[in-house]
């Protein structure tokens, strides 16, 4: 796999509505399945995401480790032959477990280096939807 050059995109969290992460890693297969495995960072921020087949997982945070966010979910195509993702993440501050904020996650992959999240939802929080990929 040859890396790209980092790329810019946009990355939600139940924490924090949003976080814009450049990408490096990421180049897409030819049936048009993704491999989102790579750094992923914006300064102050940056998770690790894995891709084995189908199965998504990321670990991360912000640089001052005031919390870690884990994810773990799969890839997956929706009606029209798109690509996406969807699954559950735990975030808390290090060391705490179990992990006091839970909640899922839905994405729309628009390329290989950028997704879009649908929505974001966690007990008690406002769900957030529709955050566009720059």
């Amino acid at each position: 796999m040859r890396r790209r050059s980092p790329r810019r995109l946009f990355l939600g969290a139940a924490a924090v509505a949003s976080l814009a992460l450049l990408l490096g890693g990421a180049q897409a297969a030819s049936t048009a399945v993704y491999n989102l495995t790579g750094k992923w960072q914006t300064p102050g921020t940056h998770l690790t995401l894995t891709q084995t087949g189908r199965t998504l997982t990321w670990i991360g945070g912000p640089d001052n480790k005031a919390w870690i966010q884990t994810f773990k979910g799969a890839i997956v195509t929706d009606a029209e032959g798109g690509q996406g993702f969807r699954g559950e993440f735990w975030q808390d501050e290090p060391g705490h477990l179990p992990p006091r904020y839970h909640g899922t996650m839905k994405a729309r992959i628009d390329d290989s280096c950028h997704f879009t999240f649908l929505s974001i939802v966690q007990e008690g929080q406002p769900t957030i939807g529709t955050s566009s990929s720059s």
